[in-house]
């Protein structure tokens, strides 16, 4: 025919069928006991699927709890005879409008999720400085003069010190406080009423890119009317 069919098999643990959608979400991982051992972020099949799905192509997925899986995905054949005259690519084409040049501090202890939150703010054009904690973050500030119109910090960073003790500290920094959202799966009232008491915003996981660059754009437009 006029078509290929490209597919990847695997022999992990399978994925329940309630679950298959689940897997193409943003920072979205199904339960799997071998999480523990292999890091990721849970961002590689929600960028093939949309990188796809603009190309009008679906990605098909089979999979057999305890044996394994098997993404395809269909594309038609090219013409060898036919010259293809492409037009030139403008450069952030699928950016973000809005964000462009915004200074955006990202705190995080994992090293492979402040990797991911580059990416993905640099995509919108921010320009982007991570830390893995608040003395860290304190540093690069004052070494790059870099100053932030939004920082987002994870709510866990160690046994004993969150995303709110961070802001708290580099808070002293800045006579004008700046707009901060603290990410966290923990949803209890307690964790909520803490990070209000700063003035921060919550934002709980998984992450949604689509939530979060709503919420950066509400908090440095209500920033600039200030």
């Amino acid at each position: 025919g006029q078509f290929l069919r490209l597919e990847v098999w695997d022999t992990g643990v399978g994925i329940a069928e309630n679950k298959i959608k689940e897997v193409f979400e943003e920072f979205k991982r199904i339960d799997n006991p071998r999480h523990s051992e292999v890091k990721g972020l849970g961002l590689g099949l929600a960028i093939t699927e949309r990188i796809a799905r603009m190309l009008g192509h679906e990605i098909n997925v089979r999979s057999w709890p305890g044996k394994g899986s098997v993404f395809s995905v269909r594309v038609p054949l090219g013409d060898p005879a036919l010259e293809i005259k492409s037009k030139p690519e403008k450069r952030g084409w699928i950016r973000s409008k809005g964000l462009n040049g915004i200074h955006v501090l990202v705190i995080d202890n994992e090293p492979k999720i402040l990797e991911g939150m580059r990416a993905l703010l640099e995509g919108w054009s921010c320009n982007v400085l991570t830390a893995l904690n608040a003395d860290l973050a304190e540093q690069e500030i004052r070494e790059r003069n870099f100053t932030p119109d939004i920082i987002l910090a994870d709510y866990h960073l160690s046994d004993v010190h969150t995303g709110v003790m961070a802001l708290e500290q580099l808070g002293e920094l800045w006579r004008q406080p700046v707009p901060s959202i603290v990410i966290t799966a923990d949803r209890t009232e307690a964790v909520k009423e803490e990070i209000e008491q700063i003035g921060a915003q919550l934002l709980t996981k998984p992450i949604k890119p689509a939530a979060l660059r709503a919420m950066i754009n509400k908090l440095i437009a209500q920033n600039r009317e200030d």
